[in-house]
């Protein structure tokens, strides 16, 4: 936690400590049982139209490494612990986006929204990690993102991104991954940072930043119609993705540099 606090302290000047939230990192049986308390809490306050879809979600969270919730009129960010520790700083970074978005756009809920305006608050997740990792590569002095020039890689990025491309109309993390890239790619209004990340390869903390708060404007007003109109745009720059991210390995790059294989994520499959 003291990484993370340092590094959500240079981003905005306030400690996690003295935020309105409480992150709790849990064991397995900790983490099943901390969704079903609260699952089954939540389900009793809602209509019956609103069961059926809360208890798909319910069901979901079973399988994530963690979420951001507004139960019990807390903010609280719920994390697997039972992981390697840089995948559980990952999945919090993650989250902490959704916290800053939520607490940014005064609230919203998630309750039968469309999968494009879930994948719009998973895009604003997405570019909150990047916005972090590259905060927390500046006040290490490490690179942490790096990966190396193999065919395994090549072969491993196109293999993922037509995965993301085949779950993007079921998957809102998928869609909001591609979000993420179309957006930085096609939309007009995000030319200077599209400048940046084409000349250097990856968002830089600038960009990131610029980004995330752009995105989280587009939340407030009508997110359905600006990711339907944006995805349009994937048959045709799926290449290109494709493309970008293979041009960001390294050649000859020492293994001791390479970044661990819980932030492929960001490194790879994030600008």
């Amino acid at each position: 936690m003291e990484i993370a606090d340092a590094t959500y302290y240079t981003l905005h000047g306030q400690s996690l400590l003295d935020e309105n939230l409480s992150v709790h990192i849990l064991t397995e049986e900790e983490y099943r049982d901390w969704v079903e308390i609260e699952c089954t809490d939540s389900l009793s306050h809602l209509s019956i139209a609103l069961q059926l879809e809360y208890r798909k979600d319910c069901n979901r969270l079973s399988d994530f490494t963690g979420y951001f919730t507004h139960w019990r009129d807390r903010n609280l960010i719920v994390i697997r612990g039972q992981n390697p520790a840089i995948h559980v700083l990952s999945a919090l970074a993650h989250e902490l986006g959704h916290f800053r978005n939520f607490v940014d756009t005064a609230g919203r809920t998630a309750n039968q929204e469309s999968i494009e305006t879930l994948a719009l608050y998973e895009s604003q997740a997405f570019v909150y990690q990047i916005l972090f990792f590259r905060t927390l590569e500046n006040l290490s002095g490490r690179d942490l993102l790096l990966y190396p020039n193999l065919d395994g890689y090549h072969k491993f990025i196109s293999n993922q991104i037509d995965i993301f491309a085949g779950d993007a109309d079921t998957s809102e993390h998928a869609k909001g991954r591609l979000l993420v890239w179309l957006a930085l790619l096609t939309d007009e209004n995000l030319r200077q940072e599209r400048s940046q990340f084409l000349n250097e390869r990856y968002l830089n903390i600038s960009s990131a930043s610029a980004i995330f708060d752009y995105l989280k404007t587009i939340g407030v007003h009508n997110p359905g119609s600006y990711v339907t109109e944006i995805m349009q745009g994937l048959n045709t720059q799926i290449v290109a993705i494709r493309d970008l991210v293979d041009a960001r390995l390294i050649s000859g790059l020492p293994y001791w540099n390479e970044g661990s294989p819980y932030l492929r994520d960001i490194g790879l499959f994030l600008p």
